[in-house]
């Protein structure tokens, strides 16, 4: 089974081989809030429903663990072929960052977590094979310039954090085989208006990073083939400011974000990207992920909006090109405050087929700066067409900031675990009948 998924600082691993069952490196997917990281790989489901014994009805009740963070990735880290998470937590200015690694019992539930030192600006987490010995390892970076790297020691337990140089004023950090040479490498969203890519090794090591312009406020970012070559090609997330434009009659944003945008970078084979396609969006746009909504064997893209908490959906032509937004209302990742700088709303978007029936859905987790202490899953349900029906709303408890999707209890059904505010780590895991 396959999954798609993104969130600002939510970015899957694109490398979860084991967990996926893949036998060769695959692009993952990127994120949304910026308090997030990735997770397992995003992609789809493409059984039909009669492949399946029971139909989806939703989710359990939320089952929560203790000692989690901000950023999210999941993968098979002791080789048991069950998927376990990992999730990385800043500082509280007295401790350092942390990562924690929850071990899946079996069942979709998780043993208590083994925490080990980050950076105390532990920020986006990504998973993959790094140190080349078939063993999925983690990478969290942070905002200081630097990489921790930590090598898994063949038990699901991992080394101390081996320090890296990473690209300048990092955010959001994904994972893919970008030159193709069967090793996995790292793209980064920065706060200096570029992408910096990281070229691995195989050993554990990275080449100097080779930059590529975007827009300002970039927030978010997934990897995909979008032209179909057999090379991996970047979309990220932007958006400018928004202005309070005093004594004018026009309607205003709050200030904070404005008008957003998703951004494509075509690879052009070697692992260097050309200059970017920029495609207008919502306001406010944050999470990104891909997935093929209308079958027709190009990989689409959506983004959610947080000023105006819409989603956008861009359809493929078939050569790496996007025809102009639909937009769904009410299924952005939430709404910003009046006055907030940035939406901090949490959440992010990811894809995969929820109801079996062989098309992609859409699964949006929905905050508010507002209120800390809820948010929703909203789950959009294709209908053979890529088009949507209306969200079905799943109350949380606590304000998710980024999340992953994997079949956890190893069912068949595309599960959900969140990483909330207030070190939660939260586990829905989907129902049939």
């Amino acid at each position: 089974m396959d999954f798609r998924i993104g969130g600002v600082f939510a970015c899957l691993p694109a490398f979860v081989l084991a967990a996926c069952g893949r036998t060769g490196l695959e692009p993952r997917v990127g994120g949304a809030d910026a308090t997030t990281a990735t997770l397992p790989d995003a992609a789809r489901d493409q059984r039909s429903a009669s492949d399946r014994s029971c139909r989806w009805t939703g989710f359990a009740p939320q089952a929560n663990y203790s000692g989690a963070g901000d950023s999210i990735a999941a993968g098979d880290f002791d080789g048991d072929g069950r998927v376990d998470i990992v999730v990385s937590a800043w500082g509280n200015g007295v401790r350092e960052g942390t990562a924690s690694v929850f071990l899946n019992r079996g069942d979709g539930t998780f043993a208590l977590p083994a925490t080990y030192s980050a950076n105390l600006q532990a920020q986006s987490v990504a998973v993959g094979d790094f140190s080349g010995d078939g063993r999925l390892d983690f990478a969290v970076t942070n905002g200081l310039d630097q990489l921790d790297l930590f090598v898994n020691l063949g038990n699901g337990t991992f080394a101390p954090r081996a320090r890296l140089n990473g690209p300048q004023e990092a955010v959001v950090m994904a994972a893919g085989d970008f030159n193709r040479d069967g090793r996995p490498d790292l793209a980064f969203t920065t706060q200096m208006d570029w992408i910096a890519v990281l070229l691995g090794d195989g050993a554990g090591g990275f080449a100097a990073p080779l930059t590529f312009p975007t827009g300002i406020n970039v927030n978010s970012i997934a990897v995909d083939d979008f032209n179909r070559d057999g090379f991996p090609d970047l979309v990220v997330t932007s958006a400018d400011w928004a202005g309070t434009c005093p004594g004018s009659g026009a309607l205003c944003l709050p200030v904070g974000l404005a008008a957003g945008a998703v951004n494509v970078l075509i690879n052009q084979g070697d692992g260097t990207f050309a200059a970017q396609s920029t495609y207008p969006a919502g306001n406010g746009t944050e999470a990104v992920t891909t997935g093929d909504f209308n079958g027709d064997g190009a990989p689409d893209i959506t983004a959610t909006n947080s000023v105006d908490d819409t989603l956008s959906v861009f359809f493929n032509t078939k050569d790496g090109s996007f025809a102009p937004q639909v937009t769904y209302p009410n299924a952005g990742s939430g709404t910003s405050a009046l006055g907030e700088p940035f939406p901090g709303t949490g959440g992010g978007v990811a894809a995969a087929d929820f109801d079996g029936d062989g098309d992609v859905d859409i699964v949006v987790m929905h905050g508010s700066s507002r209120d800390h202490n809820t948010g929703v899953i909203l789950v959009l349900a294709n209908q053979g067409d890529g088009t949507f029906r209306d969200p079905l709303s799943i109350p949380t408890t606590g304000l998710p900031m980024g999340f992953t999707v994997a079949d956890f209890n190893g069912d068949g059904l595309p599960d959900v675990a969140a990483a909330m505010i207030g070190e939660t780590l939260g586990v829905f895991l989907s129902t049939c009948e």
